[in-house]
């Protein structure tokens, strides 16, 4: 594969990683917003809730995953040259 479409591909993958990472920080002010509202509520959800929680993130975490992996295969498959 040629340096410049390995450089491009690079520069393609930092961006999605700082995409990424600006998505996950949005995440965690909205986190951080929430866990500061429910130390304001009157009771904090039962262990069962928490784990729900946990549960809810591996879930979008398999999803993210794939959806990179799928991601990741389509640019493979756009920079493979032809014969």
């Amino acid at each position: 594969m040629p340096a410049t479409a390995l450089k491009t591909l690079g520069n393609l993958q930092q961006q999605s990683l700082d995409a990424l990472k600006d998505v996950q920080a949005a995440q965690y002010t909205a986190l951080t917003s929430l866990r500061e509202l429910a130390t304001q509520a009157p009771a904090l959800p039962t262990v069962a809730g928490w784990n729900e929680l946990i549960e809810l993130n591996a879930t979008f975490i398999g999803k993210l995953f794939e959806q990179q992996s799928a991601y990741a295969t389509q640019l493979v498959n756009l920079f493979t040259l032809t014969k």
